[in-house]
């Protein structure tokens, strides 16, 4: 039984008017299923726009314009990932657009640190070879005894231009702490043989600050491993350098300085 809120009186519970007085009573239950209907459609509705956004912003993620992601990609892929999460707040049950909205949120930083650690460095240490990504890609870390100087080098007179100059000297140095020193054109007749020690030169680099590390190293040759035009010298090979080091876009290069006659060369690992 139902009672008129109109004027009281009782009605059977399936009654649509008063039977007294006519009123017209509220149709609560349709009305409650119509409500969570509509609610849910328009849940589902966000959840939609969120799984749309994601794929879109997912796709944007990887295009080669770089600061696309970063203008873009971003905030859209933020706006799709509220809108999935009010959608799942609200017991909607598509989680899709969150989870494509997080990739390509992550993806658009990621794309955006690549460009500037990659090709950003390119175009930084070209024009400021002493800028902040230069010393990151370059300068040696002295927190191991890695073996910086071991490589074959070919070395070219320093005069101020190395390009007007020709190769001159080819030096070999093994990570075995052996080496091979001697004529660039013609290594197989003039050279000499040995062992190496090298220690960094701390004084200097704490003076000097470039992009250069300094090493002092010395050549102690074998006796019978030393020849000038084909012919043994029967004598030991000794040489002393400074040779400083750093590194342009992966690749070693130097200039060596022999301690005795101070001749200069610009040096390249091979």
């Amino acid at each position: 039984m139902k009672f008129c809120s109109k004027c009281g009186a009782e009605n059977i519970l399936e009654a649509k008017f008063c039977k007294e007085c006519g009123n017209q009573f509220e149709e609560v239950g349709n009305n409650n299923a119509y409500t969570k209907d509509n609610n849910t459609s328009s849940n589902e509705g966000l959840g939609t726009a969120s799984l749309v956004i994601g794929i879109i912003a997912l796709i944007l993620s990887f295009t080669c314009i770089i600061f696309l992601p970063i203008f873009l990609v971003v905030p859209l892929s933020l706006v799709g990932l509220i809108l999935g999460i009010v959608n799942k707040a609200k017991h909607g049950k598509k989680i899709a657009g969150i989870i494509l909205n997080v990739i390509a949120f992550i993806l658009s930083i990621i794309m955006v640190v690549l460009f500037f650690l990659v090709i950003g460095y390119n175009i930084v240490t070209d024009s400021n070879p002493n800028g902040f990504f230069n010393r990151l890609f370059t300068e040696l870390d002295y927190s191991s005894n890695k073996n910086y100087i071991a490589g074959t080098w070919n070395c070219k007179p320093y005069n101020g231009n190395e390009e007007d100059e020709e190769y001159t000297i080819k030096m070999i140095l093994n990570k075995n702490k052996t080496f091979v020193f001697g004529d660039y054109d013609d290594l197989s007749n003039n050279h000499a043989g040995g062992t190496y020690t090298f220690e960094k030169e701390i004084d200097k680099n704490k003076q000097v600050q470039n992009i250069y590390k300094y090493f002092i190293v010395n050549l102690n040759g074998n006796e019978n491993d030393y020849y000038i035009d084909g012919k043994a010298q029967n004598k030991e090979f000794k040489g002393k350098f400074e040779f400083g080091i750093t590194s342009v876009k992966t690749k070693k290069q130097g200039i060596l300085m022999n301690y005795n006659s101070y001749n200069m060369y610009y040096c390249y690992e091979n």
